[in-house]
Protein backbone atom coordinates (compact mmCIF):
# COMPACT_ATOMS: atom_id res chain seq x y z
CA UNK A 1 0.00 0.00 0.00
CA UNK A 2 1.24 3.68 -0.78
CA UNK A 3 1.26 6.67 0.56
CA UNK A 4 -1.49 8.96 -1.06
CA UNK A 5 0.90 11.93 -1.57
CA UNK A 6 2.80 9.06 -4.29
CA UNK A 7 -0.39 8.39 -6.41
CA UNK A 8 -0.89 12.31 -6.51
CA UNK A 9 2.12 12.89 -8.05
CA UNK A 10 1.31 10.01 -10.51
CA UNK A 11 -2.15 11.17 -11.32
CA UNK A 12 -0.25 15.05 -11.60
CA UNK A 13 2.22 13.43 -13.90
CA UNK A 14 0.14 11.61 -16.00
CA UNK A 15 -2.01 15.06 -16.48
CA UNK A 16 1.15 17.09 -16.81
CA UNK A 17 2.61 14.67 -19.92
CA UNK A 18 -1.25 15.90 -21.70
CA UNK A 19 -0.57 19.67 -21.64
CA UNK A 20 -3.43 20.00 -24.25
CA UNK A 21 -6.19 18.77 -21.63
CA UNK A 22 -4.30 19.26 -18.65
CA UNK A 23 -6.71 21.31 -15.84
CA UNK A 24 -5.32 19.09 -12.73
CA UNK A 25 -6.28 21.45 -9.59
CA UNK A 26 -6.47 20.45 -5.93
CA UNK A 27 -9.80 19.93 -6.52
CA UNK A 28 -9.39 17.84 -9.71
CA UNK A 29 -6.76 16.03 -7.91
CA UNK A 30 -8.89 14.86 -4.68
CA UNK A 31 -11.82 13.70 -6.96
CA UNK A 32 -9.62 11.12 -8.81
CA UNK A 33 -7.75 10.04 -6.02
CA UNK A 34 -11.31 9.05 -5.08
CA UNK A 35 -11.92 7.43 -8.07
CA UNK A 36 -8.54 5.52 -8.08
CA UNK A 37 -9.27 4.23 -4.11
CA UNK A 38 -12.68 3.07 -5.39
CA UNK A 39 -11.54 1.48 -7.87
CA UNK A 40 -8.78 -0.40 -6.87
CA UNK A 41 -10.88 -1.81 -3.94
CA UNK A 42 -13.54 -3.33 -6.49
CA UNK A 43 -10.91 -5.14 -8.65
CA UNK A 44 -8.38 -5.69 -6.41
CA UNK A 45 -10.01 -6.06 -2.62
CA UNK A 46 -7.33 -3.60 -0.70
CA UNK A 47 -6.68 0.00 -0.60
CA UNK A 48 -4.19 1.67 -2.97
CA UNK A 49 -2.82 4.06 -0.57
CA UNK A 50 -3.17 4.14 3.09
CA UNK A 51 -5.11 7.20 3.64
CA UNK A 52 -8.12 7.45 4.48
CA UNK A 53 -11.00 10.04 2.29
CA UNK A 54 -12.95 12.48 3.74
CA UNK A 55 -16.51 14.03 3.20
CA UNK A 56 -15.84 17.79 2.83
CA UNK A 57 -18.43 20.13 0.93
CA UNK A 58 -16.83 20.16 -2.31
CA UNK A 59 -16.46 16.13 -2.19
CA UNK A 60 -14.27 13.62 -1.29
CA UNK A 61 -10.92 14.58 -0.24
CA UNK A 62 -7.75 13.26 1.26
CA UNK A 63 -6.73 16.08 3.76
CA UNK A 64 -2.72 14.86 3.24
CA UNK A 65 -2.92 15.39 -0.39
CA UNK A 66 -5.21 18.41 -0.16
CA UNK A 67 -2.87 19.99 2.68
CA UNK A 68 0.48 19.36 0.17
CA UNK A 69 -1.06 21.36 -2.59
CA UNK A 70 -3.36 23.83 -1.00
CA UNK A 71 -1.26 26.68 -2.02
CA UNK A 72 -2.16 26.52 -5.40
CA UNK A 73 -5.22 27.39 -5.04
CA UNK A 74 -7.25 26.71 -8.09
CA UNK A 75 -4.23 26.76 -10.41
CA UNK A 76 -2.98 24.09 -12.51
CA UNK A 77 -0.80 22.03 -10.81
CA UNK A 78 2.51 20.44 -13.39
CA UNK A 79 5.38 18.72 -12.80
CA UNK A 80 8.48 18.97 -14.95
CA UNK A 81 10.02 15.95 -14.57
CA UNK A 82 8.94 12.28 -14.43
CA UNK A 83 7.67 10.85 -11.50
CA UNK A 84 9.73 7.45 -10.93
CA UNK A 85 6.59 4.56 -11.04
CA UNK A 86 8.85 1.54 -10.42
CA UNK A 87 7.40 1.50 -7.23
CA UNK A 88 3.73 0.62 -8.48
CA UNK A 89 3.15 -3.25 -9.79
CA UNK A 90 0.99 -3.51 -12.96
CA UNK A 91 -2.55 -3.16 -11.28
CA UNK A 92 -1.93 -0.39 -9.44
CA UNK A 93 -0.57 1.31 -12.77
CA UNK A 94 -3.62 -0.12 -14.97
CA UNK A 95 -6.36 1.70 -12.36
CA UNK A 96 -4.49 5.29 -12.18
CA UNK A 97 -4.24 4.93 -16.04
CA UNK A 98 -8.15 3.84 -16.55
CA UNK A 99 -9.02 5.91 -13.73
CA UNK A 100 -7.23 9.32 -15.43
CA UNK A 101 -7.98 8.15 -19.30
CA UNK A 102 -11.56 7.83 -17.97
CA UNK A 103 -12.48 10.58 -15.33
CA UNK A 104 -9.57 13.15 -16.41
CA UNK A 105 -11.86 14.57 -19.41
CA UNK A 106 -13.91 15.99 -17.03
CA UNK A 107 -13.42 19.14 -14.94
CA UNK A 108 -13.11 19.35 -11.02
CA UNK A 109 -16.34 20.90 -10.64
CA UNK A 110 -18.31 18.08 -13.26
CA UNK A 111 -16.25 15.83 -10.88
CA UNK A 112 -17.85 16.93 -7.92
CA UNK A 113 -21.12 17.07 -8.76
CA UNK A 114 -20.72 13.21 -9.87
CA UNK A 115 -19.55 12.31 -6.12
CA UNK A 116 -22.04 14.71 -4.62
CA UNK A 117 -24.25 12.47 -5.98
CA UNK A 118 -22.96 8.74 -5.35
CA UNK A 119 -24.08 7.13 -1.99
CA UNK A 120 -20.08 6.91 -0.66
CA UNK A 121 -20.13 10.45 -0.20
CA UNK A 122 -23.87 10.76 0.99
CA UNK A 123 -23.66 8.24 3.20
CA UNK A 124 -22.10 9.62 6.08
CA UNK A 125 -21.54 13.26 7.88
CA UNK A 126 -19.53 16.50 7.10
CA UNK A 127 -15.79 15.60 7.67
CA UNK A 128 -16.36 12.03 8.51
CA UNK A 129 -13.89 9.21 6.94
CA UNK A 130 -15.86 7.51 4.04
CA UNK A 131 -14.94 3.90 4.41
CA UNK A 132 -13.75 1.25 2.96
CA UNK A 133 -16.97 -0.72 3.15
CA UNK A 134 -18.92 2.35 1.49
CA UNK A 135 -16.55 2.57 -1.25
CA UNK A 136 -16.65 -1.25 -2.23
CA UNK A 137 -20.03 -1.47 -2.23
CA UNK A 138 -20.69 1.62 -4.39
CA UNK A 139 -17.85 0.73 -6.13
CA UNK A 140 -18.66 -2.85 -7.33
CA UNK A 141 -21.76 -2.02 -8.63
CA UNK A 142 -19.61 0.38 -11.41
CA UNK A 143 -16.70 -0.83 -12.09
CA UNK A 144 -16.20 -4.72 -14.39
CA UNK A 145 -13.66 -6.54 -14.39
CA UNK A 146 -11.58 -7.16 -17.19
CA UNK A 147 -12.67 -10.76 -17.72
CA UNK A 148 -16.51 -9.66 -17.80
CA UNK A 149 -17.90 -10.16 -14.29
CA UNK A 150 -18.72 -7.59 -12.12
Amino acid sequence: MHNALYIADCLIDLASQNPDNNDMTNMKLQKLLYYVQGTYLALHGSRMFEQGIKKWQYGPVVPDVYHAFKDRGNQTINFDQLIDTSGLNDNEKDVIKMVYDYFGQFSAIALMNFTHNESPWNSVEMSEEITDDLLLEYFKTIVIKEDGEE
